[in-house]
């Protein structure tokens, strides 16, 4: 059921909506399994009488799939770039045909979402930076805050691999612009604020981000954890004290601050206990 490796139904979010069993999945989508194959053509033809809903299950269930073995096995980024492209063209039917591809754009900045990780992973800075921009996009499209605000998320990491402090403060301070009310969003602001500052060095900026970072996080609630599962319990625990511990052993680099050398060791140790 969905959620699934933090994907939500793109028609009904987290309402758990049932998928296709993972056989029926190559039948359905016409074509390609996981393991790739010809870009499918979804919508049309003999295709349109598959519900749309269902289709848009199984796309989501792939994509979870996926996620499970992409960053294992070398041939996953074809196999979601391909399916990324056939969800894309069915978007475009779909808006040619007068309605409005909510589920399709929703689902497609999820997919690019995970494109631009895969290429960003293999040090292709370019193309993740252009398969964020259109899931940037897409999202926008559908006013999706969620997809918008891990999206700027994973820019703010790309910049920083980058070199480009400045632009990773930008990108940041969006997070925490996106939906003010959403204190997930507000902690990771602040997470990526706190980098951006260390980066450039100025350390009071730095740690007064960390300790909203802090404080955000211990304030999440119910809600929060529902929209942004990998904030919750001991893994969030473990990727805010990983990002606090990258913060500081930035600003160290940049500062030579032995003290927040020290801190970074410490936030570091905890997120590995």
């Amino acid at each position: 059921r969905l959620p699934a490796e933090g994907l939500a139904c793109p028609l009904h979010g987290t309402a758990g909506c049932a998928v296709p069993d993972p056989g029926e999945l190559p039948a359905l989508l016409d074509g390609p399994g996981p393991a790739g194959g010809p870009v499918p053509s979804w919508g049309t033809g003999t295709g349109a009488a598959v519900a749309e809903a269902e289709l848009l299950h199984g796309l989501t269930a792939v994509l979870a799939c996926l996620i499970r073995e992409a960053f294992r096995h070398e041939g996953r980024v074809t196999a979601v770039e391909g399916l990324l492209r056939g969800l894309a063209r069915w978007a475009g039917e779909v808006n040619s045909a007068g309605r409005l591809p909510y589920g399709q754009l929703r689902l497609g900045a999820q997919y690019a979402q995970v494109a631009g990780r895969l290429r960003m992973e293999r040090g292709q800075i370019g193309v993740a930076m252009a398969w964020f921009g259109h899931g940037l996009r897409w999202a926008d499209a559908v006013q999706d805050a969620s997809a918008r605000a891990t999206l700027l998320s994973d820019m703010c990491t790309l910049v920083r691999l980058d070199g480009d402090p400045s632009l990773m403060l930008g990108y940041a301070q969006g997070i925490g612009a996106v939906d003010a009310r959403r204190r997930w969003m507000a902690t990771l602001s602040d997470l990526y604020q706190a980098r951006g500052h260390a980066l450039s060095g100025d350390a009071a900026a730095c740690r007064r981000h960390i300790s909203l970072a802090r404080r955000g996080f211990a304030r999440l609630g119910p809600q929060d954890h529902l929209e942004a599962p990998w904030m919750a319990g001991a893994e969030g625990a473990m990727r805010v004290d990983s990002a606090i511990g990258g913060a500081l052993r930035d600003l160290a680099v940049a500062t030579g601050d032995r003290a927040a050398a020290r801190r970074a060791v410490d936030a570091t140790a905890r997120s590995r206990a």
